[in-house]
């Protein structure tokens, strides 16, 4: 080990601690100055309630700050402990976000058939089912059908949310069948009680962020943090993990926020019943074809170092 290695290790560890490790210095002719990155290889400790089995993987995160030296090894700037461990937060938020984002599309169906259920969504599922009873090709759904609903300004929002995805398009008189419509619908194999789910499917997979932002939909909120609370650690292990509701019940707390029993128990029958969630054994678990997606996604697009 270098001299200057020996510094940087004993300065790191005094004012970082253990978490935080760096990388090899680097030297910068033009400000003659040695520049330092910290990064770290966070833990993440997985316990299965059912073996007793503790799984511990670890996310390499980098570009935590840099420290720089002067050409005699001392101190020319360094990021604040503080500072270092707002950047481990948010890169364990971000890591929350995506699995969030992974959890919501690999389930998307089980969460269109709770906000069927708890009836969000009213005025898409109002347009739905008008779509649905269409027949012939020129379908349309016209202007002044809209101007009839009770808030035609709040269904002209979801027929410009639903152009975007072409499940509908704009015409002369109104709007029509877009080009998606036919496929997704050919993918519910036509049935008419499946044609909406696979809608809404579709609408909630692409366009969640802009139905909380824009429409002010947050009642599939807890649903998709519940499910997350327990796949975000499998996702982790990269394994299914058993877990029982107590434990879960206190992990939803811990990643998000307080919650009653009552409720809880509600919204986990709701995710149980979709099989977003199942159980075995008396142990709470993962679906296993829905995780299966949700890995490869984790392996295609997990991005913890922006």
């Amino acid at each position: 080990m270098s001299n200057l290695e020996a510094v940087v290790q004993k300065f790191t560890i005094e004012n970082y601690g253990d978490l935080i490790t760096t990388d090899k210095p680097h030297y910068r002719k033009d400000t003659k100055t040695w520049e330092v990155q910290l990064k770290s290889t966070y833990p993440r400790i997985i316990h299965d309630e059912q073996s007793n089995e503790t799984v511990i993987r670890f996310l390499d995160l980098r570009d935590l700050g840099t420290i720089k030296f002067d050409e005699e090894f001392h101190i020319v700037d360094a990021p604040s402990d503080k500072s270092c461990q707002e950047q481990l937060a948010s890169r364990i938020n971000l890591w929350k976000k995506q699995s969030e984002q992974i959890v919501l599309r690999a389930s998307s169906s089980a969460f269109a058939r709770i906000a069927e259920s708890i009836h969000v969504l009213n005025p898409l599922g109002l347009i739905l089912d008008e779509l649905a009873k269409g027949k012939k090709e020129k379908f349309t759904i016209f202007e002044s059908e809209v101007d009839e609903q009770r808030r035609p300004q709040k269904i002209r929002q979801y027929l410009e949310l639903l152009e975007e995805l072409q499940i509908v398009k704009k015409v002369d008189e109104g709007y029509s069948y877009g080009n998606a419509y036919v496929g997704i619908v050919e993918g519910a194999n036509n049935e008419p009680h499946k044609i909406k789910t696979a809608l809404i499917s579709h609408v909630i997979k692409r366009k969640y962020s802009t139905l909380r932002q824009v429409f002010g939909i947050t009642q599939l909120e807890p649903y998709v943090h519940l499910a997350n609370a327990y796949y975000w650690p499998s996702l982790d292990a990269e394994r299914l993990m058993h877990t029982t509701r107590p434990r879960l019940f206190q992990r939803y707390q811990n990643y998000y926020t307080k919650v009653s029993t009552w409720d809880f128990n509600s919204r986990l029958s709701e995710l149980m019943d979709q099989r977003a969630i199942v159980e075995e054994n008396g142990y709470l678990m993962g679906d296993k074809d829905r995780f299966n997606h949700m890995l490869e996604m984790k392996h295609a697009e997990v991005h913890l170092n922006p």
